[in-house]
């Protein structure tokens, strides 16, 4: 699914404000990093990251919804306005290509969103001296980043799956996106943080797989071998 992979990277690359709003939140994240980091002082920066890293899950699918609706016009309609997409959808599952393999397409950029969002973070935390040059590919900061991908896949699955056909449904799923980044938060601290990603990964692919179990309903497969009619006997 290359070609869904290069269309969401050029309509986000030929958008300045998103540019902005990723620096803009960025920073956000670098000062509540650097407020967290004074409170516990140093050597704690792989607890910082490991706090923070969960929240930046629910960012990178708010910037990217628009993404799947290219063609709404925002400025109509207020919130309920319908919701247009470019037909990628429909196209994919009509030409007999894989569906999963388009809604795991969908979730690249929003993961390396959540990759921009966290390196910064990591770097303020090397440059004050609270994450040691030592600890910075240990397994606590290795969970903390992979809690911010693997969320922000979570989330931008849930999106895919609900298919909303108005601004108003949208705003409210992007609100329940925030319930997977508290139950993770609560998740690990009762279990092991692998574990934690584990249970978190597979609400994730639960939801592909609802995604995908939809679009099968909805679309035909237009490309999908023609069944031979029986002939029917004669009254």
């Amino acid at each position: 699914m290359n070609a869904v992979i290069w269309k969401d990277w050029l309509l986000c690359r030929r958008t300045p404000l998103f540019w902005v709003v990723i620096g803009g939140v960025a920073v956000f994240y670098v000062v509540g990093a650097s407020m967290l980091c004074s409170t516990l002082g140093s050597g704690y920066g792989d607890v910082v990251l490991m706090l923070l890293g969960p929240c930046i899950a629910y960012v990178p699918p708010v910037l990217t919804a628009g993404l799947s609706y290219p063609n709404t016009d925002t400025a109509a309609g207020g919130l309920n306005g319908m919701l247009r997409d470019d037909g990628a959808i429909e196209t994919v599952r009509c030409s007999d290509r894989s569906m999963v393999g388009y809604f795991m397409a969908k979730s690249v950029m929003p993961m390396g969103v959540a990759v921009m969002l966290f390196l910064p973070m990591a770097a303020y935390c090397l440059w004050v001296g609270v994450l040691p040059l030592s600890e910075a590919f240990s397994v606590p900061t290795a969970y903390a980043m992979g809690s911010a991908v693997l969320l922000t896949f979570v989330n931008q699955q849930i999106l895919l799956a609900t298919r909303a056909h108005t601004v108003g449904a949208l705003h409210l799923m992007v609100l329940v996106t925030l319930i997977p980044v508290f139950a993770f938060m609560i998740l690990f601290m009762f279990v092991p943080y692998w574990a934690a990603l584990m249970i978190m990964l597979a609400f994730g692919l639960l939801a592909a797989a609802i995604s995908v179990a939809n679009c099968r309903r909805r679309h035909p497969n237009t490309l999908a071998p023609l069944v031979p009619m029986k002939p029917t006997s004669a009254a």
